[in-house]
């Protein structure tokens, strides 16, 4: 961003070491580069790291996989397992998770200084594994070890798939090094996560045996009784297995957790809350029971909440720098060659605080995103965020986080008041507040919100009776 500012440059070619890499800086560069030439920058480059240490050709996630026969079996697979009617139809399955965790909050964390991080990707990875194989996890018990290292496991994987925490990446040589790589520790990722992905699809293929109706209907149930013309092989069932398991835990909780704490933050949280909350009760006539009810259904009707979640995702830019792109075919952008085979790396957080795009960019402003109609102004290409790609690999979850985070937003301003905490308050720099400058995705330090009840008992007794 500085390079951009200083040189009045929005693409530039970088060493990291024998590999050259392009970056892109610029709002209208990443539309025009990864969204008008999205048939072109279509792939994933491979890396010694997360792609030979890590993972196995069998193993990588959807979206890791490079462009190939198996990449668009996969990806077609995943695209109707989440498009939108299909998300839609799972909406009752989104409001049991999130009435689960805030059971929880009411219970154990109200009236007193508390960090949500922890009981965020809980309801993440429970969403995940239900929707995947229709199992229930109790993260707060008898499965909390079980939950705790799939959290801890795929966060240190997402670190490895860094393209700049792995020097052995860039420096080919230092492979026949490893005390002074990541090699040890990408192996034991690798089988743990191996672990725990053999016991999750153990678990479902037991109940399944016994007649499970929640596991016939998940996912792998579905994918597993396709024709066979179009059924997947193992090896790519396992890779969108992965893909649900991980994908979810380094964005969505994350989100939340900064929506959360910018609420909480001094004078301005509460005028969120405010104009978040009298939105939510105009649409249910001022009944706060109703709008409970109302927000188990599939539309996004509450505008202020759906501006405060995308504006939650162009601010915080969970991976700011995205994930890395190849192209498969030469093209030129304005007056730059770009040939096949080049690395090509999108500013996710530059493009989305783009000075010539967005008015007051590192201002936290929801209603950016409310048009003069007082409705949603979200069109492609033209006024949108990067915080899930762009182009034809866009994150295929989207529209599921999207509407994890409006239905869990929703509900959780009926329930609970945020308050800054007595200590340690959300810094809101995604920077300053970072805790692992190399990761892929921004790893905020702790923090802590307040949070006390609002509204009727009725509504703390419908979240208290899942």
């Amino acid at each position: 961003m500085d390079w951009a500012r200083q040189y009045s440059k929005s693409v530039f070619q970088i060493r990291l070491g024998n590999r050259r890499v392009i970056v892109v800086n610029s709002y209208d560069d990443v539309v025009n580069i990864w969204m008008n030439h999205s048939c072109q920058n279509n792939s994933r480059p491979m890396s010694y790291t997360f792609h030979g240490l890590v993972s196995s050709y069998q193993k990588f996630t959807v979206g890791s996989t490079p462009q190939s026969a198996t990449y668009k079996r996969k990806k077609r697979a995943v695209s109707q397992l989440l498009n939108c009617k299909s998300v839609s139809s799972h909406n009752s399955v989104i409001c049991m998770e999130i009435e689960y965790i805030l059971h929880k909050l009411v219970s154990e964390a109200t009236n007193s200084d508390v960090e949500l991080v922890t009981y965020l990707k809980y309801f993440t990875l429970r969403c995940s594994v239900f929707l995947m194989y229709g199992l229930h996890l109790d993260c707060f018990g008898e499965d909390n070890a079980l939950c705790n290292e799939i959290i801890y496991v795929e966060s240190e994987i997402i670190k490895l798939r860094s393209p700049i925490s792995n020097l052995e990446d860039s420096i080919p040589f230092l492979k026949y090094f490893p005390p002074l790589t990541n090699a040890q520790k990408a192996k034991e990722c690798g089988h743990r996560r191996e672990r725990y992905m053999s016991e999750l699809y153990s678990r479902f293929r037991e109940s399944a045996k016994e007649g499970n109706s929640e596991c016939m209907n998940s996912f792998v149930g579905q994918l597993l009784i396709e024709e066979d013309s179009k059924r997947l092989n193992d090896a790519e069932i396992y890779s969108i297995c992965l893909t649900f398991i991980s994908a979810g835990l380094d964005n969505t909780p994350l989100n939340l957790n900064y929506l959360i704490g910018i609420l909480s933050q001094p004078i301005t949280g509460k005028l969120f809350q405010t104009k978040a909350i009298n939105c939510i009760l105009e649409n249910s006539r001022g009944y706060a029971v109703k709008a409970w009810e109302l927000s188990n259904k599939s539309d996004l009707k509450n505008v202020y909440v759906h501006a405060l979640v995308l504006e939650t995702l162009r601010q915080f830019s969970v991976l700011p720098l995205s994930l890395p792109r190849t192209t498969t075919k030469s093209f030129t952008s304005g007056n730059i060659q770009i040939p096949a085979g080049s690395h090509l790396f999108m500013n996710a957080y530059a493009a989305n605080h783009d000075e010539g795009h967005f008015d007051n960019p590192f201002e936290f402003r929801p209603e950016r995103w409310i048009d003069d109609n007082s409705q949603i102004n979200f069109a492609t290409k033209v006024n949108q965020h990067f915080a899930f790609g762009a182009g034809s690999r866009m994150c295929s979850g989207n529209g599921l986080a999207l509407r994890q985070m409006y239905i869990f937003m929703v509900k959780f301003l009926l329930m609970f008041e945020v308050h800054p905490p007595d200590s340690n308050l959300m810094v809101t720099d995604p920077f300053l507040s970072n805790g692992n400058a190399l990761a892929t995705s921004f790893e905020p330090r702790s923090h802590n919100v307040k949070l006390t009840l609002r509204n009727s008992e009725k509504i703390h007794g419908m979240a208290l009776k899942s």
